[in-house]
């Protein structure tokens, strides 16, 4: 039986799908888990898979651990943590998209642009 850890061990040895489905069939019961080792993981692709599956588990019980990891400071991280928050769309997801957007620094145009995009795209779906 895989654990979070023989999956992130073969994350970090460049097998990023065995790694991401062996997580995906670990469930939602992994969660804590994964929020865990996210938070000691010091490499970013790491990191941004870890961010993946929380998000892919398509629980609403994952955006408060997105609105962490939309904090940072790897790109790939980030962008994963968006990606999510566009996915499970909701007013929950929406304000943290709003609140981050109000934390960001004149200095990160680039995240600032992704998460106006990620406001756009989640309003548009709530207001369908």
């Amino acid at each position: 039986m895989r654990t979070i850890a023989s999956c992130l061990d073969l994350a970090r040895t460049g097998h990023h799908e065995a790694a991401l489905h062996g997580l995906m069939e670990l469930g939602e019961n992994a969660l804590p888990g994964l929020v865990d080792a996210y938070r000691t993981e010091p490499n970013p692709a790491v990191r941004a898979l870890i961010v993946e599956v929380v998000w892919q588990l398509r629980t609403h019980a994952s955006i408060a651990f997105l609105d962490e990891a939309i904090q940072d400071p790897a790109a790939e991280v980030w962008q994963q943590a968006l990606d999510g928050l566009v996915t499970l769309a909701s007013a929950e997801s929406l304000h943290v998209l709003e609140s981050a957007r109000d934390r960001i620094g004149e200095d990160r145009e680039e995240f600032r642009e992704w998460v106006d995009g990620a406001i756009e795209d989640v309003s548009g779906r709530l207001d369908e």
